[in-house]
């Protein structure tokens, strides 16, 4: 299954959040304007990887959710982890 890129994931992000406050998916114009595409041949490639990738089904020319739409990512990089360091008690005066 073809990965989304990293502005994908902001622009998806930025669709979620419409579609939660609204309950609706706006017009390519409004995506376009939601998530910063000017043209809507830019709107209609990006619309067209979120269905590739699962996030969006489109049933009588009409976008709607798909299995996928609410992933949320939980951290968009790795986070340095080492070993545990012993804690040790401060001496009683």
């Amino acid at each position: 299954m073809p990965r989304l890129p990293l502005s994908d994931h902001d622009y998806l992000a930025k669709l979620q959040d419409y579609y939660a406050r609204h309950q609706v998916f706006p017009s390519y114009a409004a995506i376009g304007k939601i998530v910063g595409l000017k043209s809507t041949s830019s709107v209609s490639a990006f619309l067209e990887r979120l269905k590739a990738d699962g996030y969006l089904e489109a049933k009588d020319r009409r976008l709607r959710p798909g299995a996928r739409f609410f992933e949320r990512p939980l951290v968009a990089s790795r986070v340095a982890a080492g070993l545990p360091a012993m804690a040790f008690e401060a001496p009683a005066e």
